[in-house]
């Protein structure tokens, strides 16, 4: 009955994320199935740097602490970021809410994964223990990805192309977030999940906030230029113009 009430533990914060998710997305924009499907994609993302992860420690002969704050980092986040690729290579990423709803989903399964395989092997663990480290975990796995597909939307749609390229500043902040995050929690646990429970989702509303206001800036100005192009078109002086 402990371990069936830790196990169902895990799924309270992949569960509330969820309902988030719904409500972030204001238009319908993108279809629960597309969420549900980031979601498992997490699932195996985390699955597979469990087993590299393994391998990694018993072949790099690094402390469990080194590795989880300078090797874990880089590797899972470059897990979770392979869907984002895909999906952004597939044009299956519109807007930067579906970047941001995607990626949190994703981020959402990998933890889900992970805060089952923790609670699992935990005996004695408190209710409240457990779903405090919970939610600090989704939030962190969540927020990361969400914000690798956020910036790397943003400088697509301003650019107006798609490059690997531009996951890499996304993807830069994700590893320090994640390495900030494993260098507290190993010391404590709670007070570490509860900070980034509390921090990491008023930066991603900020980091969000900023690229829509660039991007509707860089649309507008493209419509203005086009509006008086048609206009001067229209009334006769575009050949005077000096375009």
């Amino acid at each position: 009955a402990d371990l069936f009430l830790r196990l169902a533990l895990g799924f309270v914060p992949v569960t509330v994320f969820l309902l988030a998710l719904e409500l972030l997305d204001n238009y319908r924009l993108v279809r629960f199935r597309a969420v549900l499907e980031a979601l498992l994609v997490g699932c195996v993302a985390a699955v597979s740097c469990f087993f590299i992860n393994q391998w990694a420690l018993a072949h790099l002969h690094l402390s469990l602490p080194v590795y989880a704050r300078y090797i874990a980092p880089p590797v899972e986040e470059a897990a979770k970021a392979v869907y984002l690729i895909y999906l952004f290579r597939r044009k299956r990423i519109g807007f930067l809410v579906d970047a941001a709803i995607l990626g949190f989903a994703s981020g959402a399964g990998f933890a889900l994964v992970e805060n089952l395989t923790y609670l699992s092997s935990q005996i004695g663990i408190h209710p409240i223990h457990g779903v405090v480290r919970g939610f600090g975990t989704a939030i962190m796995h969540g927020t990361t990805v969400a914000l690798i597909g956020i910036l790397a939307k943003n400088l697509s749609d301003r650019r107006g192309k798609e490059r690997i390229s531009f996951f890499w500043p996304g993807l830069g902040l994700a590893i320090i977030i994640h390495s900030l995050f494993n260098h507290f929690l190993l010391r404590m646990q709670l007070l570490t999940s509860f900070v980034f429970l509390v921090g990491l989702p008023p930066l991603v509303m900020f980091v969000y906030g900023r690229s829509e206001r660039s991007l509707q800036r860089w649309m507008d100005a493209g419509v203005r230029a086009d509006v008086e192009l048609l206009d001067m078109i229209r009334t006769g002086t575009f050949l005077k113009s000096r375009m």
